[in-house]
């Protein structure tokens, strides 16, 4: 009688073949979600900047130019996105403002996130810092 235990070599290699062809499909889409997860990082940080504007201007009437004239952090608070004031379309400092929440690092590949002075969320989808009607809101 011929009692073998265990897996021949062919066995083995069909699962990691199996592991391999699942872990291809899996491993994008679980940088997608990491990605996606790390927005909010941006977002709040954005929030944040927008509360501050908005204070800012109730005591001097007019919007900052600047973060440095918010005394705002320059950083996403994970650090994940630069954050920078711009002028919005058609309407310029300091009676409207955009921030953008640039992504950097882990999240380099990422859209930048933007929030105006009217209240607009956007992604920036084509990457000229200005809340276009056809970008998707986050």
């Amino acid at each position: 009688m011929n009692n073998e235990k265990g897996f021949s070599l062919l066995e083995l290699m069909i699962a990691v073949a199996i592991v391999g062809i699942i872990a291809g499909v899996a491993y994008p889409s679980y940088l997608s979600m990491l990605q996606d997860s790390r927005r909010a990082d941006g977002q709040a940080a954005l929030m944040d900047l927008a509360a501050r504007q908005e204070r800012f201007f109730y005591d001097q009437r007019t919007y900052a130019a600047s973060i440095a004239g918010l005394s705002a952090p320059a950083q996403s608070p994970e650090g994940f996105y630069n954050l920078s004031i711009v002028s919005g379309a058609g309407c310029t400092l300091p009676n409207c403002f955009v921030g953008v929440a640039a992504a950097t690092g882990a999240q380099a590949g990422d859209l930048n996130l933007l929030i105006d002075s009217r209240g607009n969320r956007k992604l920036d989808a084509d990457a000229d810092s200005i809340p276009d009607a056809g970008e998707e809101d986050w």
